[in-house]
């Protein structure tokens, strides 16, 4: 009871200490936020209230939290001992005048001495003080702080995870050499495909076309061919090669073995000493080609050791040059004079190998007879075919591949040639590198043509620093188009300025055939009302095409144009295409055949327009064209005689006239009479209907009237596109605007159903889009046809009757949709047209 009793006291007191000093502090209107009250021997009004509490030195804080509302803490005195924490510090949610101090093991609340603290959160200090306990439990235990210092923790930068590939190095000199470019460019050929090398490189070129073994990381940029780091590297020394050992038994009897200098032959040959037989030269190898290095006696391994049982004699050689040489064997008994019972003859052939390469052809030996499947193999090279033998198991697997085959050629001189192959390997086509097709501003509004596979960026300029950045107004569609990377790289500039800009990139790669659209607005993202800029461009992936045709060429006669400019129509079988794209050179080719690889545009205007990626001029093959000519005069004799003949006549009538002469005046009407003869002659010239029968030039203007109208039946003149990037207005039932703006293009072909209207309106929060269905009919002036409006890309109204017009009029002007019944309308400025 003792114990309880002194407790309560003790409460008493303190709460009495308390609620004086709140009194206190509310008379004299002293803030109690964040305010200590310490009560000691020197400032207390009652001392001996806190004396009373034994063991105890006499101080008290009471600490009242930031809010007013929550209950003081009341602490009970700290020990006089210095204590030092040493941790993180940092503030946490409730407020930033509160310190936190993550120690190893617990957290600590700082108060006391904490000025400056603010500015060091996140950075691990060291505290001086002592530790304050306290009567009411409290979030985190406190400590009172005396002094502090900061630590400056080193910086511990990551290991990265070094990687290590290998693969065979290609080195490259670029042309360009100064501080900041590296003289050479490295391509590691790894298994999972090319590489490209950075970083510490130095005396890496030496290993051009060796297998090398390289170690770093990869770096983050997603491009093509990957980047990577190299930390180190070393090459991959190939083992010395152990030479080839070439086995050579009675069934070589009597023909040819190819060995590489370097390379050791065995001659094994059946031999029963027992008998009194053995082998023996009848024609030694010749030594500057092939040396012999052992010779030795191995009898057949049996069960147990019976009499007369054979074995093999062995003869090891070396080739050591090139050359070609004999070894002769007989069999005989030394004693004896006849004939060996046995010869054995071969000849060795010593050639460096040889590399060919070429196509392989591969037929199956349809013989039943044969129970495992055997092949003939031929190899299409650049100077001819030729017969593959050795070493072939396998090679049917590549029947049509490019194969490099190692060896030597037969001695035989027959026709294809025998290559005895050592090994082959399949050459695999290099991994083509991607394109990376780059769209700017440059290409607001239009079409970009790509394949399967190419990259592209998007590159807009952009100035954060403004608040301004761009934003997705339509993401392309992922099944063709996906976004790889993003990232803004701001401009280089000699000094940091401060509000300069740079550009947003933003990477994709065409992963399928089809087009979609990527459609962005610059704007601060705050803001409602309508973006500062819009970007629209149409992504078209599609497999290139090839198409042949002759190049008609004609020069744009534009004063104000410094550099030439040219218009390209290819004449194909189809009919005329008109060529753009990389077309530079093109002119020159004038009247050739060319084949031209690319895509079509999608535009539906005549004549098509086909986005060319490159060409070539078609050669025709002289000695095809050479005969043509040859061969065109021998039907032009056969029909010259007819008006060689007509001269034979006219000389005879011409003596006529020569006549006339002796009787002057009487001969006057001979003249009369020579019209007779003239008529009966003349004919033949009439008769030269045969020129006529050449329909040689009749036919061959045929052709060239019957393409040539198609131009001159230009509908090239009565084809048109608007853009326009400012809207005026736009009107839907129940709904009023207050900032608008939006895109829109037009594309027609006058008195065609071939057009195209596509109109995208940012109205306040929504996005509306009105598109063409179909055409009803068209001028130069109107659009009648059926349309569809979408909101946030669903479908509002289906098929709705309209018109738009005012499509003739000049950039600056303005077009307007109206439904029918004037329900729905748009009308936009003309931004730019062109008419074809």
């Amino acid at each position: 009871m003792k114990k309880i009793f002194a407790m309560m006291l003790v409460l008493t007191l303190l709460t009495t200490v308390f609620l004086s000093t709140l009194v206190d502090a509310k008379s004299n209107d002293v803030p109690l936020t964040r305010q200590n009250i310490e009560i000691n021997q020197g400032i207390s009004k009652n001392n001996n209230d806190v004396n009373n509490l034994k063991g105890i030195e006499p101080v008290v804080k009471v600490t009242l939290p930031p809010t007013a509302t929550k209950e003081p803490v009341i602490t009970l005195p700290s020990l006089a001992k210095y204590g030092k924490l040493k941790g993180t510090l940092f503030n946490d949610n409730s407020s930033k005048e509160r310190f936190l101090l993550k120690t190893d093991k617990v957290v600590y609340e700082l108060i006391g001495n904490t000025k400056g603290l603010e500015n060091e959160i996140g950075k691990t200090i060291v505290v001086i003080g002592n530790y304050v306990y306290t009567l009411i439990a409290t979030e985190y235990p406190l400590f009172n702080v005396e002094s502090y210092t900061v630590i400056d923790m080193p910086e511990i930068t990551p290991e990265p995870n070094l990687q290590t590939i290998t693969g065979t190095l290609s080195v490259t000199k670029n042309g360009v050499v100064d501080k900041a470019v590296t003289p050479y460019a490295f391509l590691l050929q790894t298994q999972s495909g090319p590489v490209s090398l950075s970083g510490k490189t130095e005396g890496l070129e030496k290993y051009d076309g060796f297998e090398v073994e390289v170690t770093g990381t990869y770096s983050m940029l997603k491009i093509y061919p990957p980047i990577f780091i190299v930390e180190s590297y070393k090459p991959i020394l190939a083992p010395t090669p152990t030479p080839d050992v070439k086995i050579i038994t009675m069934a070589d009897n009597g023909g040819y073995v190819y060995v590489k200098p370097g390379d050791e032959l065995r001659l094994e040959l059946e031999s029963n000493p027992t008998t009194g037989y053995s082998w023996s030269y009848a024609t030694k190898p010749d030594p500057n080609v092939l040396i012999e290095t052992n010779y030795e006696y191995i009898p057949d391994e049996t069960d147990e050791k019976i009499v007369g049982s054979g074995g093999k004699e062995i003869w090891s050689y070396k080739a050591v040059n090139i050359g070609s040489t004999a070894i002769e064997m007989i069999y005989s008994r030394p004693w004896e004079s006849k004939a060996p019972a046995k010869t054995f003859a071969v000849k060795v052939i010593v050639e460096e190998l040889q590399t060919i390469r070429g196509i392989v052809v591969v037929t199956k030996n349809d013989n039943p007879e044969q129970k495992v499947d055997s092949y003939n193999f031929l190899l299409k090279t650049q100077s001819g075919p030729v017969s593959l033998s050795g070493k072939t198991e396998g090679l049917e697997k590549y029947d049509g591949f490019e194969v490099e085959v190692t060896g030597t050629y037969s001695m035989l001189t027959i026709y294809p040639p025998i290559f005895i192959v050592e090994s082959y390997k399949p050459i695999l086509a290099p991994t083509p590198t991607p394109d990376v097709k780059i769209i700017t501003m440059a290409d607001n509004g239009g079409y970009v043509y790509v394949k399967p596979g190419d990259e592209l960026r998007l590159e807009l300029e952009s100035n954060p620093t403004t608040g301004y950045s761009w934003s997705y107004a339509t993401k392309p569609d992922p099944s063709v188009l996906i976004e790889t990377n993003y990232e803004y790289i701001p401009d280089e500039t000699d000094e940091k300025i401060v509000g300069s800009g740079g550009k947003e990139i933003w990477s994709y790669k065409a992963v399928n055939i089809g087009s979609t659209a990527i459609e962005m607005i610059y704007s601060r993202p705050w803001e409602s009302k309508a973006p500062a800029k819009t970007f629209a461009v149409k992504v078209i992936v599609e497999e290139l095409q090839t198409i042949r045709g002759i190049v008609v060429v004609t020069k744009n006669d534009n004063p104000e144009q410094k550099v030439d400019s040219y218009n390209f129509l290819l004449k194909t079988q189809s009919g005329p295409v008109s060529l753009s794209g990389k077309t530079e050179g093109l002119e020159k080719y004038d009247g050739f055949e060319v084949e031209v690889t690319g895509t079509y545009s999608l535009l539906t205007i005549y004549p098509p327009i086909f986005i060319v990626e490159s060409y070539k001029l078609v050669a025709t093959p002289i000695p095809t064209s050479i005969p043509v000519p040859t061969v065109r005069p021998i039907p032009i004799p056969t029909v010259i005689p007819v008006p060689t003949e007509k001269p034979i006549p006219i000389p005879t009538i011409k003596p006529i006239p020569t006549v006339r002469p002796i009787p002057i005046p009487t001969v006057i009407p001979v003249p009369t009479e020579k019209p007779i003869p003239t008529p009966t002659i003349k004919p033949i010239p009439t008769v030269r209907p045969i020129p006529t029968l050449i329909p040689v030039p009749t036919e061959k203007p045929i052709p060239i009237p019957t393409i040539r109208p198609e131009p001159t039946a230009v509908p090239l003149s009565k084809t048109h596109t608007i853009i326009s990037e400012k809207v005026l207005g736009i009107a839907i039932p129940g709904v009023t605007f207050s900032n608008i703006s939006g895109y829109t293009t037009i594309s027609w072909t006058e008195g065609s159903t071939n057009a195209f209207f596509n109109s995208k309106i940012n109205a306040d929060k929504d996005v509306y889009e009105l598109e063409l269905v179909s055409v009803e009919k068209s001028d130069s002036y109107e659009i009648v046809g059926l349309f569809n409006i979408k909101k946030n890309g669903k479908l509002l109204v289906k098929e709705l009757n309209g018109r738009l017009y005012g499509l003739s009029n000049d950039e600056g002007d303005y077009f307007k949709f109206y439904s029918e019944g004037e329900k729905y309308h748009m009308s936009a400025y003309i931004t730019k047209r062109i008419d074809f």
